[in-house]
C-alpha cells in the first residue's frame, strides 16, 4: 500500500551511463620471479668474478624495475553509473477535450506552469477504446527531447455530484486504479499520484515534487535546484478504504476543504489588492 505522493515508473525504464573510475592493481607474480632469477644470477657473477655477466645482469635488473614502476601503477577501468534516464514513451497524439479538469487540477496547472511551462500537454489521449472510455490524465507533461511522457493524476475520495467513491482501495489493499496505472507504464510513461488535499494544501510543495522527478527522470541542469530531496514538502497521506470514503462524502469532506480554500483565496486577493495601495 502507497502511501501518496505515489510515484511509478515503467520497468523497463533504461538509464544512460556516465563513467567512474575503479582501481584495480595488475598481478606482479612474473615480474617478482624475473627479478629474484637475477639476484641469484648477480650473486653467481660477484662469486665467480665474471664481470661481463655482472654488467649484464645490471642492466637487466635495471629493466625489471623500470617494468616493475610501469605495472605498479594503478589499472583505471571504466564503469558505468547513473546520470539521467532514457526512455521513449507511448505518445498521446489523439486529440480529446478533458471535460474532468477541476478546482485542483487547476490549481497544480497554474503552478506548474510557473517553472514547466514548455512540457504542458492539454486535450490528448494515447488511444480510444472501442466500448469503453480511454485513460486520459488529469494534467501531462511531455518532453520532446527524450519522448518520455508523465502522467499526474489527482486523487479525490469521492465523487462531488453523484457521491460515489472514487480511487480507494479495496479489501486485498489494491489501489481501483491498478489497472490505470499498469496501462500508462505499459506505455512506458511515468505516473504520479497526489491527493487533492495536498495539492490544495500545498501546491508548491507538489510542483517541487514533480520538479525532482524531473530532474531525477531528465537529468537536465535547469531542473537540477529539484535535485535535493523534497518528499518532507507535502506530508505523506494514506490511501483510502470504500467506506472511508463514504464517511468522507456523508461529512462533506471535499465541500467544507474546497469552502475553506476559496474562502483563503479571496483573503489572499483582498490582502494583494491592499498591498497594492
Amino acid at each position: 500500500m502507497n502511501h501518496y505522493p505515489q510515484i511509478f515508473f515503467p520497468t523497463n525504464l533504461n538509464r544512460d551511463t556516465d563513467t567512474q573510475k575503479v582501481i584495480k592493481k595488475p598481478k606482479q607474480k612474473l615480474t617478482y620471479f624475473l627479478i629474484g632469477i637475477n639476484s641469484l644470477a648477480f650473486c653467481y657473477s660477484i662469486s665467480q668474478n665474471r664481470f661481463e655477466g655482472l654488467f649484464i645482469t645490471i642492466i637487466f635488473s635495471l629493466i625489471l624495475l623500470i617494468l616493475a614502476s610501469l605495472k605498479n601503477k594503478k589499472r583505471v577501468v571504466k564503469t558505468p553509473t547513473k546520470k539521467k534516464y532514457r526512455l521513449k514513451s507511448t505518445p498521446a497524439e489523439i486529440y480529446y477535450p478533458n471535460q474532468r479538469r477541476g478546482i485542483s487540477e487547476d490549481i497544480l496547472l497554474k503552478h506548474l506552469a510557473l517553472e514547466f511551462e514548455d512540457l504542458i500537454v492539454f486535450d490528448r489521449i494515447i488511444e480510444k477504446f472501442r466500448n469503453a472510455k480511454p485513460y486520459q490524465p488529469d494534467l501531462i507533461l511531455h518532453d520532446p527531447k527524450s519522448g518520455i511522457w508523465f502522467d499526474i493524476e489527482i486523487d479525490e475520495p469521492y465523487e462531488i455530484y453523484s457521491r460515489k467513491p472514487i480511487h480507494f482501495i479495496n479489501q486485498n489493499g489494491i489501489s481501483i486504479d491498478e489497472k490505470r496505472n499498469k496501462y500508462f507504464l505499459s506505455k512506458n510513461w511515468v505516473v504520479i499520484r497526489f491527493t487533492e488535499a495536498q495539492v490544495l494544501n500545498n501546491p508548491e510543495g507538489c510542483k517541487a515534487i514533480v520538479g525532482h522527478i524531473l530532474f531525477e527522470v531528465l537529468g537536465y541542469q535547469g531542473f537540477k535546484k529539484y535535485a535535493s530531496q523534497v518528499w518532507h514538502l507535502v506530508p505523506e497521506s494514506a490511501p483510502w478504504s470504500k467506506a472511508q470514503s463514504e464517511i468522507l462524502a456523508k461529512n462533506n469532506f471535499r465541500e467544507k476543504m474546497l469552502r475553506k480554500y476559496n474562502q483563503k483565496l479571496k483573503l489572499d486577493r483582498q490582502l494583494s489588492k491592499k498591498a497594492s495601495y
